[in-house]
């Protein structure tokens, strides 16, 4: 469990405090090991614990009580996930054993961009309604969502919805009342840093990492649908790509 790396020590060092707290079962409010018993077991220097457990106790993962120790604040929630399968947000919380929410729910009238008129195909001076939604995990900011769709398909009125009634879910959302099937889409993977007033929205400290994944989502037919911009908390969320290799057509000279 030795930490060899020189490279962001105390950040290497919160990860596997926090593979401790999992692996170990530890409940709220459990007091956890001392700073000189989490550098023994990962082999850093004093300084590189505290600065670890500064980055915890700003994510509110846990609390400092002076001369006491340090506690379970909240269980911290991480998410690991394949892309190689298209799922909603709602149902890969889910099928991960995380209950999802959804807070901070809008929906409004938008001028696409250029990149939006082209990926969806727009016409000149076609609007969209664009769904802005903060999902959470288990309670827990997990990630901001921006889902843009043609006006033309809710013949032009702004939609009155509420999307607990389809489960939080977009996908369900649309097949239910639109009778539009999302079959597949095309991903876009951008890493991006949120500060200021973003992070104020989302009650998370400043300058949080998020992935931002764009998306082009097709319904069955091949027509473009939805153009979406998910934001995933990299504290929550890990992607893993499984990679192949080709089989060899022939010997290489």
């Amino acid at each position: 469990m030795r930490i060899k790396n020189d490279l962001s020590l105390s950040v290497l060092a919160k990860e596997q405090i926090l593979n401790l707290i999992k692996s170990e079962g530890y409940k709220y409010d459990a007091k956890l090991p001392t700073e000189s018993q989490i550098q023994e077991m990962l082999g850093v220097s004093r300084a590189t614990v505290r600065e670890a457990l500064a980055l915890l106790e700003n994510e509110e993962i846990i609390r400092k009580v002076q001369g006491k120790g340090s506690f379970l604040r909240k269980l911290p929630v991480k998410i690991e996930d394949g892309l190689e399968e298209l799922k909603s947000i709602t149902e890969l919380f889910r099928s991960l054993g995380y209950s999802p929410g959804t807070k901070g729910f809008k929906v409004r009238t938008v001028k696409p961009s250029k990149e939006m008129q082209q990926k969806l195909n727009l016409n000149s001076g076609e609007q969209v309604f664009t769904f802005e939604r903060i999902r959470t995990a288990d309670g827990n900011p997990a990630a901001y969502c921006l889902d843009s769709i043609s006006a033309r398909h809710f013949t032009g009125q702004v939609p009155e919805i509420n999307l607990n009634n389809y489960s939080d879910s977009m996908f369900c959302y649309l097949e239910e009342t639109l009778g539009m099937r999302i079959q597949y889409a095309v991903a876009e993977i951008v890493p991006v840093l949120f500060e200021g007033e973003m992070c104020k929205k989302l009650g998370l400290t400043e300058n949080t990492f998020f992935l931002l994944l764009k998306q082009v989502h097709y319904d069955d037919q091949g027509n473009p649908v939805i153009y979406s911009q998910d934001y995933f908390n990299t504290n929550i969320f890990k992607f893993i790509v499984n990679r192949t290799r080709k089989k060899s057509r022939g010997v290489v000279l």
